[in-house]
């Protein structure tokens, strides 16, 4: 009872959608963080198989919303699901294509991508923002803010030595084939059918790795910018009550999370088939389904999970009037706390020049915050 007087005092105040926004940006610019733990990241774990994991949390910290709102289970809507699935599609191509591009050049496409669809679809909804070519202008201020943040991260991480690699393991096999332009040779993916069962190596030596496809990169990175930038636009399209208040906006969030898994789970019969075209192996599923880790990864992946439901719901709560213009767009500069994790917990960025333009890039990120906030306003 004393949550739900909080949360309508919260309503009441119009103070729900501005710290619904701080609460995405600080969430969702610390989801990555367990990614990073020793054991994830000695296991080399698998894009698709760490996404499984987060929609896992995703799922199960849904139910933490219960306590805010205990009816959520009676008033669950389809639209909330369709907004999950557009989730779960736009993160899993994400992943692939950070690994075809880099963090830098993926994350600032992907970032200024969503920032332009998200806000100029609030305008399709006809909402009215103070001054539109002031909040245009805080939109392109956040972008370059993003940009300089994503330079700077791929500048660190290229910087840093790169763990040791495997080059034998069927993890960075599969993975390095579903990254290969589909012309390439024939022969760069037969050399992964199994040896005899005596062999010590599941694989024959490996051939030269062929050269990333940049076009399937530019392909994962519009696909990850048009369903992302356009996640929310299920609650413009669901009944009046999810997006009214704080109530209705916890009750879609419900929704989305508790649709994350089912989504992940259809995926996955057909992300088993693109592994197996990459194996070219006809052997039993564990010759050719990455290793899972779940011991060591499970864990921390569902920690993700939960981190970014939390993110989420403050997304949705950034929806809300007076902020349902320029809320989402606003959310995209968590990549300034992802950044701040970098520099003071992580020490990745390290350098007095890279630090220096990290510092240029928060600040340019909050000048466009502002502006976006102020003049974005309904």
């Amino acid at each position: 009872m004393h949550l739900l007087t909080c949360a309508a005092l919260l309503s009441y105040m119009s103070l729900a959608p501005f710290l619904g926004a701080l609460l995405a940006i600080v969430a969702w610019g610390s989801f990555t963080v367990p990614s990073k733990a020793e054991a994830v990241v000695a296991a080399d774990l698998h894009p698709f198989w760490f996404q499984f994991y987060v929609s896992i949390g995703v799922t199960l910290s849904s139910f933490l919303l219960l306590f805010i709102q205990p009816d959520g289970l009676s008033d669950l809507t389809v639209f909330g699901l369709l907004s999950a699935a557009m989730w779960v599609s736009a993160n899993s191509a994400a992943m692939f294509a950070v690994k075809i591009l880099g963090i830098a050049m993926a994350q600032s496409t992907w970032g200024a991508l969503i920032a332009v669809i998200s806000f100029v679809s609030s305008l399709l909804f006809r909402d009215s923002p103070r001054s539109l070519p002031l909040a245009w202008l805080g939109v392109l201020i956040l972008i370059a803010g993003i940009a300089l943040l994503a330079y700077v991260s791929s500048k660190s991480s290229s910087s840093s030595a790169p763990p040791s690699r495997d080059d034998t393991s069927p993890t960075n096999r599969l993975i390095d084939a579903l990254d290969s332009d589909d012309d390439a040779p024939d022969s760069d993916v037969e050399t992964l059918s199994p040896v005899a069962p005596s062999s010590p190596s599941l694989y024959a030596p490996p051939s030269p790795a062929p050269p990333p496809n940049k076009l399937a990169g530019a392909g994962c990175v519009l696909v990850t910018g048009i369903f992302a930038g356009t996640i929310f636009i299920p609650l413009r399209l669901a009944p009046e009550r999810y997006r009214d208040d704080l109530h209705g906006a916890v009750k879609f969030s419900l929704s989305q999370g508790l649709g994350t898994l089912p989504v992940a789970l259809v995926w996955v019969p057909f992300l088993f088939y693109a592994f197996y075209l990459a194996s070219g192996s006809k052997a039993g599923f564990r010759a050719w389904l990455p290793p899972h880790h779940c011991r060591t990864c499970a864990g921390p992946g569902m920690l993700s999970g939960f981190l970014w439901n939390l993110g989420n719901l403050g997304a949705t709560l950034a929806e809300l009037p007076p902020l349902q213009a320029v809320g989402y767009p606003i959310t995209q500069s968590a990549l300034l706390v992802g950044c701040a994790w970098g520099v003071f917990y992580f020490k990745e960025i390290k350098g007095r020049e890279n630090i220096q333009l990290f510092w240029f890039g928060a600040l340019v990120t909050m000048i466009g915050l502002v502006v976006t906030g102020w003049w974005g306003q309904v």
